[in-house]
């Protein structure tokens, strides 16, 4: 009986090392690196079930990489890869009963890393154009085709990867983008970069209040102009009175200039040119200059108060001879030699008054009647004060205009920011050009008078805020909900914003109105919608050259973590060994904890996708926990798997039937954790000792037609778990051809 059992074993193990399993090999089989990973394709095989994909990065077997089973389809996509890598496949046929047949290997390199360093500039990297047709310079490491956009959702078609070409800007003056994106040979998409250029189709804009068209000047005449321009703050120009050069030169936008320019009486013409260097404009006009004179008189110091009936008048009289003046402008003195200063005697009792001039030339050519008023009060309050851009609160020039009083001032003086670096001392004024301290703020200007006698009135101030703004919209829009949080339990969130060169914003959630305009901050709170959900907030910011929008979103988490799902070992229903892989889900979870059931929770920790975990000792099943929890709550899921390690047990009910022409063999499943894939069964022919395997059953039975009658017969039968565990040899079971019924009874 001893040497029987080695011949079995010795045959056993010769049948595991040579033995295949049967059917169609498959052939064909190629892997192609594509766009986000590689492709497998093979050819199909007829009468399987299915197929599933091994994968190395080192030529051996591998591991299993579908989560279940291919069917209907010969190829697979493998998305996990990374860029460089040489992946092996192996495809497997799996038929019906279990049973698998492998295909040779086919390997790729994976190329899932898109083209790189994309830039894109316009027209050489100006940042103006004046036409709406540019060039593109690209570049792109890597790149097979391109294309490009005006706004970043509408696309030309994608074309082959060129370093220059001709570009459309849309229509309409102002900042212009173009958007550049490009892809390789196999369809990996870089993200899309862009160039900026600003389109100014309009020339600078010249205002010429004086002289104007068929105008009338005495002696010469006030050249009085301003420039705006939408993309410059110097425009260059030049002018010409006849034909004669006026030198004009460099001029601010944004400023109005006067300038006296001598005329002999007669027609004259004035022509100018300005270019804020890509484009120009000009104005002319036609008027006379004559000998009548141009009177405007100026009473007391200027500031519109006095507190003296008998008042100092200035009169500047171009071509004035002689002048008389009257308090009503119907009784005059008499005519008297032209003066520009001397005293005059309102009218008794305080109030408003009036004080009326005209001049004549040496040749009897009258002025038009020239007018000043001022208030007498004999009894004035203490009082001066200083105004910025008649009390404007902000400005985007550093040149301002000084609104100014101090009754009965002799001279003034004025400082910046502080009382430590006063101006020099200067005649009293109402009026005055003043120049804010360097860099962007809040800017206070002070004012200081005394009076004739040296007596200091005292100090006014006033403040501006003061940006400097270029010709742009807003730049550099930006808003981050919560430092950059995901999510938030909360709906109070802070909002940090930034917006360059902005005058006024507001702000909104998607599918709700704006709020009103207020002043740019660089950081405010905001209150989201009821509800959990992803939260969307706008930001929009203007100035005086448009508007620019930015935005963010965050997700409003008013509920436990939810779509819960825990997966083992890509959701193989047994495993050989005990440490297992688990893939998990849990939105909006903050923290994460595992157990296998009946066992102690792990620690809290950070939440993850895929996690490894080591089930308990012994054969069956297990049932792991996960369990994740937010401000809001916590939620659970579970799943389980078959520990295999060992093999079934023996079958000991096996019985043998003999018949005329065969032996019917049958017996019980084995109770074990996971299915049974095949049966193998043993046969001798009584008195030979020679084991042989028969055949294989998915069934618990088996008929053997391959016997001679007269012959008596020993079976033994193992059975094959899902593992590739194999059994021991089953009880024995002898049976004679040729007879009716049993020659071994079988077993109770």
């Amino acid at each position: 009986m001893k040497g029987r059992s080695l011949v079995l074993g010795a045959a056993f193990a010769a049948l595991l090392l040579f033995g295949c399993i049967g059917g169609p090999s498959i052939t064909g089989v190629a892997a192609t690196p594509v766009a986000g990973g590689i492709e497998l394709n093979w050819d199909p095989v007829s009468g399987v079930a299915g197929y599933s994909i091994y994968r190395s990065t080192d030529g051996s077997f591998g591991q299993k990489i579908n989560p279940s089973l291919i069917i209907g389809v010969a190829s697979y996509k493998d998305t996990y890869v990374s860029d460089g890598i040489t992946y092996y496949y192996t495809v497997m046929a799996v038929d019906a009963g279990g049973s698998r047949q492998a295909s040779g290997t086919a390997s790729a390199t994976a190329k899932v890393a898109p083209p790189s360093s994309l830039s894109i500039t316009v027209n050489g990297g100006a940042n103006y154009t004046s036409q709406d047709s540019v060039t593109l310079m690209l570049s792109a490491a890597g790149a097979s085709q391109c294309r490009l956009s005006n706004d970043g959702a509408a696309w030309t078609d994608w074309a082959p990867y060129s370093q220059q070409m001709g570009w459309q800007l849309t229509a309409g003056d102002g900042q212009k983008q173009v958007y550049y994106q490009c892809k390789d040979e196999i369809g990996n998409a870089a993200q899309p970069v862009y160039g900026t250029i600003y389109l100014d189709t309009v020339p600078p804009a010249i205002t010429v209040t004086s002289p104007v068209q068929g105008g009338q000047y005495a002696g010469g005449f006030q050249l009085v102009f301003s420039i705006t321009s939408p993309i410059a703050n110097k425009v260059t120009c030049t002018g010409k009175l006849d034909n004669e050069t006026l030198d004009i030169g460099i001029a601010d936008t944004g400023v109005t200039y006067n300038i006296s320019v001598p005329a002999a009486p007669g027609t004259h013409t004035m022509f100018g040119e300005c270019s804020d260097g890509l484009l120009k404009s000009n104005r002319s006009a036609t008027f006379t200059v004559t000998d009548k004179p141009y009177v405007v008189i100026v009473l007391g110091d200027g500031s519109g108060y006095t507190d003296k009936a008998n008042v100092n008048m200035d009169v500047n009289a171009s071509l004035a001879s002689e002048c008389r003046y009257s308090n009503d402008g119907a009784s005059w003195n008499s005519w008297a030699a032209y003066s520009q200063k001397f005293t005059w005697q309102l009218t008794s009792g305080d109030g408003a008054k009036h004080v009326y001039a005209q001049c004549r030339s040496s040749t009897g050519t009258l002025s038009d009647v020239a007018e000043d008023g001022i208030v007498l009060d004999t009894r004035p309050p203490p009082y001066i004060s200083v105004a910025i851009n008649n009390g404007a609160r902000r400005t985007n020039q550093q040149g301002v205009t000084l609104g100014l009083y101090a009754f009965a001032a002799a001279q003034c003086r004025f400082a910046n920011d502080n009382t430590n670096s006063w101006s020099g001392w200067e005649p009293y004024s109402t009026r005055k050009s003043w120049t804010l301290s360097n860099g962007d703020g809040t800017k206070y200007v002070y004012y200081n008078c005394n009076k004739s006698n040296g007596d200091n009135i005292g100090t006014a101030s006033a403040s501006i805020d003061f940006f400097h703004i270029p010709p742009l919209p807003p730049q550099n829009m930006d808003i981050t909900i919560n430092n950059g949080d995901s999510s938030t339990a909360s709906r109070n969130v802070n909002l940090r914003l930034r917006a360059d060169y902005a005058s006024t914003c507001r702000l909104r959630e998607e599918g709700y109105s704006w709020s009103g305009w207020e002043d740019f901050t660089s950081s405010r709170t905001f209150t989201l919608s009821s509800g959990s959900g992803l939260k969307t907030v706008y930001y929009e910011c203007q100035n005086d050259y448009g508007t620019r929008q930015a935005y963010t979103t965050i997700y409003l988490n008013a509920d436990p973590p939810s779509n819960m799902q825990i997966t083992i070992n890509d959701g193989d229903t047994f495993t050989t060994s005990r440490n297992v892989d688990l893939r998990l889900r849990a939105d909006h979870a903050d923290s994460c904890r595992y157990k296998e059931q009946n066992y102690d929770w792990s620690s809290w920790e950070g939440y993850r996708t895929t996690r490894g975990f080591t089930v308990s000792d012994g054969d069956g099943q297990k049932t792991i926990l996960y369990e994740c929890r937010n401000e809001r709550g916590s939620s659970s899921a579970s799943s389980s798997i078959y520990l295999d390690t060992s093999p079934p047990p023996p079958i000991t009910d096996l019985s043998a039937v003999g018949g005329t022409d065969s032996v019917e063999l049958g017996w019980s499943a084995p109770a074990h954790g996971t299915q049974i894939t095949e049966y193998r069964i043993f046969r001798s022919t009584g008195g030979l000792g020679l084991i042989s395997q028969v055949g294989t059953s998915t069934a618990t039975y088996y008929t053997d037609h391959d016997v001679v009658a007269g012959n008596t017969y020993n079976y033994w039968v193992r059975s094959v778990d899902q593992a590739g565990h194999v059994s021991t040899d089953s009880n024995t079971a002898s049976a004679e051809v040729g007879l009716v019924g049993p020659v071994t009874p079988p077993p109770n």
